[in-house]
């Protein structure tokens, strides 16, 4: 047998895969291990910033609350009585003492003019003139900022005061007076009311019970904090008493945890589905907030126009019921008053009838705009439909400055309106009614509608105050249409 001279065909070179396939999926990994790190990092930074939010709103809410205590006590004529111009003990414990027992905060301090100690009290224990709190730095550092706030009654600052006790939140106003009523002259240099509130466990507690905010703890601000999320309480210069400290929420770091061995096993199926994922999710996440910010929108829009006027964008009868009820829960409690005006315009149908109802409307936009200059900042001005109006007068029950405040409308209403370059003049009507106690809103507002129909009875372009003979027959109850058949002087 020969031997076969016969070659065998060459087989292609295997082809090689391995390499390529592994340095892709070691990129692929990479690519996801660092995604994934970069997510869990900023969700753990999202979550982080949101606890710390949290927590600022919680101290937020704190100090609004106490801030609103000390305008509400400052803003007070038998404090300035009490306090500034004729010191009386007896006083000091029904009301000072009453805040400490009552309102949980833990010292008030009263200065008078220039700087003088009046009181203080601790923990419902006064203090002498002495004692070494009046003496804190941060004290009267605060003082001397409070001296330069404006001297209005919303005005009030707060900050973080270090005491021999701990670190305390602090709320300080000027000792206004409502009005003139005790025969004393102002006094240029006002006195100063502080209230401070511990913080201590108790307090720390609330946050963390209303708040979710689990290891809530304060700590020296010169100790360093690493690992735990931090809130500084800042001074009234704005330097650093002291940290709040809580763990920092990791949900990110915690997931990636969770997820690490089935990750080593399928991190390109993961990694792919993870992107889909992603994507999707983002797309509806922005598509719901879309929707989500248009509901919103929408329904501010409809609270809105539920509790104001279409046509001169003043309250209505539903929001001026509210403030009424404010003002009269405000009266009930610290002893203030308030004065109702209902208004109504003498010959107003002439206007509709001799111009049309574009023009009356033109002429109701004029008039609110004209109240609206004529009242204070805090006094509300609603218009309960027609050419009926009504206004609020706050922190006053005096007849005096009810009929000034009265007459000052009913003059202004004279003047000539100008609508589509005619001259229209119509006249108004003031009915007056004051906070008695023991009345509801809707009570209040017939006792003015009461006086409204003595004004409207003497003819308009009169004021008349509310009293009891309104309620005993004294006065025929004409119809409003009646009421308005005063002419409207018209002028090209």
């Amino acid at each position: 047998m020969t031997a076969s001279n016969a070659v065998a065909p060459n087989r292609p070179p295997p082809i090689r895969i391995g390499l390529p396939v592994a340095l892709l999926l070691l990129l692929l990994a990479v690519l996801v291990g660092a995604l994934l790190t970069f997510a869990v990092r900023g969700q753990d930074r999202v979550a982080r910033e949101a606890s710390e939010t949290i927590v600022r709103a919680a101290l937020g809410a704190e100090r609004s609350a106490l801030e609103s205590l000390v305008r509400d006590y400052s803003f007070w004529n038998a404090a300035v009585e009490n306090l500034i111009f004729d010191l009386n003990p007896e006083w000091i414990p029904e009301n000072l003492d009453w805040i400490v027992e009552n309102s949980g905060v833990s010292r008030v301090f009263v200065l008078g003019p220039g700087r003088t100690p009046v009181y203080a009290s601790l923990e419902a224990e006064p203090i002498g003139k002495q004692n070494k709190a009046w003496q804190a730095p941060l004290l009267r550092d605060l003082i001397a900022r409070a001296e330069s706030l404006p001297e209005e009654p919303g005005a009030s600052l707060s900050a973080y005061l270090g005491f021999e006790d701990g670190i305390h939140l602090a709320a300080a106003s000027k000792l206004l007076q409502e009005a003139d009523t005790s025969g004393h002259p102002p006094y240029p240099d006002k006195g100063i009311l502080i209230v401070t509130r511990k913080i201590n466990e108790a307090f720390l507690e609330e946050i963390r019970a209303d708040f979710q905010i689990p290891g809530l703890a304060l700590q020296p601000a010169a100790r360093a904090v690493t690992d735990r999320a931090t809130l500084a309480l800042n001074g009234p210069g704005g330097e650093s008493m002291a940290l709040l400290t809580w763990p920092s929420p990791r949900p990110g770091t915690r997931l990636l945890e969770g997820l690490i061995l089935p990750l080593v096993f399928a991190f390109a199926v993961v990694g792919g589905l993870m992107a889909v994922i992603l994507t999707r999710a983002r797309r509806a996440g922005a598509a719901l907030q879309q929707a989500f910010d248009a509901r919103v929108a929408a329904q501010r829009e409809l609270e809105y126009a539920a509790r104001h006027d279409p046509l001169t964008d003043l309250p209505n009868r539903a929001l001026f019921l509210e403030h009424l009820s404010s003002a009269m829960a405000h009266a009930e409690r610290y002893g203030s008053s308030f004065t109702l005006h209902y208004l109504d315009l003498d010959g107003f149908k002439p206007v509709n009838d001799t111009y049309g109802h574009p023009a009356g409307d033109e002429l109701l936009c004029q008039l609110a705009a004209r109240l609206g200059r004529i009242v204070r900042a805090a006094d509300t001005v609603a218009r309960f439909g027609g050419d009926e109006f009504a206004v609020l007068q706050r922190s006053t029950g005096d007849r005096d400055n009810a009929g000034r405040l009265a007459q000052r409308m009913i003059d202004a209403v004279a003047q000539p309106f100008v609508i589509a370059g005619h001259e229209v003049r119509v006249t108004v009507s003031v009915g007056i009614a004051f906070d008695t106690g023991g009345e509801d809103a809707e009570e209040i507002i017939r006792k003015a509608d009461r006086a409204l129909y003595r004004a409207k009875h003497r003819g308009g372009n009169h004021y008349a105050l509310y009293d009891a003979a309104l309620d005993s027959g004294g006065i025929q109850q004409a119809s409003k249409e009646a009421h308005r058949s005063n002419a409207v002087t018209c002028q090209d």
